[in-house]
């Protein structure tokens, strides 16, 4: 189980047009790009291509609706919106852009970068596609790829803070403590209130072993203001459960962590941080059900294997020693981990 299940901080912006609004071919045209509320914008985005002739402008309504129907969680029109922008103007980076990003919504990693490779190919200088790449080599565990791209978004644009975050967080997850750290405090010199930077700074704490120093530091985070509040959240869970056996504290913990699963219920690393939790507190059949959970997810994580077999070996299961054997298989230091939680069978 890796410290850091924080490391992957995700943070990317849709593209918006600004142009004024109202309604004659011209300006009705300008109120839907314009447009910030998603349902507001879906329906002016209708009435302006019943107006709309031109190649170009169909194109930008269509890139516009790809976004607000990605806002409402509605993938699959986001993706014919987006596709069906770029049978209009195949030479729109916008258009793989957002493309990109709603497969990211979307888990799907490789299609993700697939656009992202086309924006970027279509124009060279597009500093948020490099680093919408980096963030989602991240999620792929590339994190040399990753740092590549991050590398490519800053020598584009060195003022953005989320591009020192991305870097920030591959060379955190390749273990260069050092320089992600100088690059979450970049990101907090050109924005003291970023959020990521904060998370990213309490994850070296973390990693470094300094769980007070993390605990103090995601304390501070803002989650109204976080781009991923689970991130946060699980965290927060993950790491006071490392540095406490205190039930009070452990109760603390696991609020953090539910609080994430409502955010994200399929989220494997959130099951298996409140199956620890869970461990800590002595409660081995909500920890155990958590670990079958994130087994269902992901089968072979390493942590929810060793977790799982030591609650059903406890239980005089026998099936308990196949999951701890296959666990050692993978990860030799995994039971080292557990000794370090305070997990002691």
């Amino acid at each position: 189980m890796k410290a850091v299940h924080s490391a992957l901080i995700w943070t990317f912006a849709f593209s918006l047009f600004a142009t004024p609004a109202f309604p004659t071919s011209n300006e009705l045209l300008k109120a839907c790009l314009e447009e910030r509320n998603s349902d507001s914008a879906l329906d002016i985005c209708a009435r302006a291509i019943e107006q709309t002739s031109a190649t170009q402008d169909l194109a930008r309504i269509l890139i516009r609706r790809c976004v607000a129907y990605a806002e409402n969680a509605n993938y699959a029109a986001a993706k014919q919106a987006c596709k069906d922008a770029i049978s209009k103007d195949g030479k729109s980076a916008i258009a793989y852009y957002d493309l990109g990003n709603v497969f990211m919504r979307e888990q799907r990693y490789q299609d993700a970068i697939f656009n992202y490779d086309k924006a970027t190919s279509i124009d060279r200088n597009y500093a948020k596609a490099f680093n919408n790449k980096c963030y989602t080599y991240n999620y792929l565990k590339a994190y040399d790829f990753a740092v590549k791209e991050c590398d490519k978004a800053i020598s584009i644009d060195s003022k953005q803070p989320s591009f020192f975050v991305g870097r920030g967080n591959a060379l955190l997850n390749k273990g260069d403590l050092h320089k992600a750290e100088i690059d979450y405090l970049k990101a907090k010199e050109l924005d003291p209130n970023n959020q990521s930077a904060l998370v990213g700074l309490a994850a070296v704490r973390q990693q470094a072993g300094d769980y007070a120093g993390a605990i103090k530091l995601l304390d501070r985070v803002n989650i109204s203001q976080t781009e991923d509040a689970a991130t946060v959240l699980n965290n927060r869970c993950w790491t006071r459960t490392l540095s406490t056996s205190d039930k009070a504290e452990l109760s603390i913990a696991l609020n953090d962590c539910t609080e994430a699963l409502g955010i994200l219920p399929t989220a494997d690393w959130v099951l298996d941080s409140r199956a620890l939790t869970y461990l800590k507190m002595g409660e081995l059949d909500k920890a155990a059900e958590d670990y079958r959970q994130a087994l269902i997810l992901d089968p072979a994580k390493v942590s929810s294997q060793y977790g799982y077999g030591l609650i059903l070996q406890k239980k005089g299961d026998k099936r308990g020693e196949n999951y701890i054997k296959k666990a050692i298989e993978a990860d030799r230091s995994i039971s080292e981990e557990f000794m370090k939680y305070g997990v002691i069978f």
